[in-house]
């Protein structure tokens, strides 16, 4: 739920579906997200807490650039324009693939070993779910990111994979 700080608002989220019917059952989502960053020459802290939300909401491998930040998965000062494509094969067979533009809200203070600009870069995320019976179920989840010029010059894209095979009984 977005709140208001400081006469503008801290955090939001918006999405627009489209759904299309098919053989393989296909679903366009298109949205945005809006979390604010500090304005260091301030003393009010503006940025977005994250008070419910230090997951890995959005990437399982983009957490961990905001360690020099603040914190991992501390999702503050981040804003998004993606878009995913849903594909659903039946028989328990699923993919997902979604490419985030991402920026930031407010420049790196003096204080961060950053870059200069806004831009934070793009992530890809595709995920691949497959529930083969009622008690095994796993998936293979690739995240990939190329760092703008919100991270130090130089900066290297990194790949982020996942395997999971989960037995419930």
């Amino acid at each position: 739920m977005p709140r208001q700080t400081a006469g503008r608002w801290a955090g939001s989220s918006t999405w627009i579906t489209v759904r299309a019917a098919s053989p393989c059952s296909k679903t366009l989502v298109f949205g945005g997200i809006f979390l604010s960053g500090d304005r260091p020459e301030t003393e009010n802290f503006e940025a977005w807490d994250p008070l419910f939300s230090r997951w890995p909401k959005w990437s399982e491998g983009y957490i961990y650039t905001f360690i020099r930040e603040s914190r991992v998965a501390y999702w503050s000062n981040l804003t998004s324009l993606y878009g995913s494509v849903i594909l659903d094969f039946g028989s328990g067979v699923s993919a997902t693939v979604t490419c985030h533009r991402l920026g930031a809200d407010e420049r790196n203070p003096a204080s961060f070993p950053g870059g200069t600009g806004l831009s934070r870069g793009t992530l890809v995320v595709g995920k691949f779910s497959v529930t083969i019976s009622r008690n095994l179920s796993g998936y293979f989840q690739w995240d990939y990111f190329r760092p703008g010029d919100f991270y130090f010059a130089g900066a290297s894209p990194f790949n982020w994979l996942r395997f999971e095979l989960m037995f419930r009984y």
